[in-house]
């Protein structure tokens, strides 16, 4: 197996569903070969769930920036993962317009978390 130790910055943006889709097991993958991933830009993958969040949280302790903004079929769960992670604590930023599966429960346990 390979890995990309000195990546620390990856975008997958998508603009108005132009572009290859990008799936969960290409960011569960991502996840788990670029180990010190400091920022992430998933913009737009409408086909992403909790499972790549999940994957994200547990696999990527150095994240500060993640962009999550239209992928629409993450839920609570996705948040409270990320909460729930090493790298919740050190999120500085977390964008998430446009994720009208999460309520308010997400980002309150998301914001408990907080450590600054």
């Amino acid at each position: 197996s390979r890995y990309c130790f000195l990546v620390t910055e990856v975008s997958l943006r998508r603009h108005a569903d132009i572009g290859p889709e990008v799936t969960d097991a290409g960011v569960v993958e991502l996840a788990r070969r670029v180990p010190k991933l400091e920022k992430l830009d998933l913009t737009c993958c409408s086909s992403l769930t909790n499972t790549s969040i999940s994957t994200i949280a547990e696999h990527c302790p150095r994240l500060v920036d993640l962009d999550l903004s239209g992928c629409d079929r993450i839920t609570d769960l996705a948040v409270m993962s990320l909460a729930n992670s090493e790298c919740g604590a050190r999120l500085e930023r977390l964008l998430l317009q446009s994720c009208q599966l999460l309520t308010g429960e997400a980002v309150q346990e998301l914001a408990n978390r907080c450590t600054s």
